[in-house]
């Protein structure tokens, strides 16, 4: 099966996304429209000390073209699974 890449478009800490693909950076986390079109928002935290405990991903600070490790998974819903890297989603 081929990659899908969807390109990561950050609409600002004030706005939602809506679209699939679109992100903003609210609060130490991504809020992002599911790549797959399904509508869902997802959240994701990302590692900001070495206490953090819980779900945290690593971020390369990037706000435009960012880079999140390792791979998102939407559990429930539509199950999407793929990588946030250099400002695309792929899915895995």
């Amino acid at each position: 099966m081929a990659q899908i890449k969807i390109q990561a478009v950050n609409v600002g800490r004030q706005a939602m996304p809506q679209k699939p693909g679109e992100f903003s950076i609210r609060g130490g986390r991504f809020v992002i429209c599911c790549p797959c079109g399904c509508g869902d928002l997802i959240g994701i935290r990302w590692k900001e000390t070495d206490n953090d405990r819980g779900m945290c991903w690593a971020w390369d600070g990037n706000e435009e073209s960012p880079t999140v490790t390792p791979s998102i998974q939407v559990i429930g819903g539509c199950n999407w699974h793929g990588f946030l890297t250099k400002g695309q989603f792929i899915t895995a």
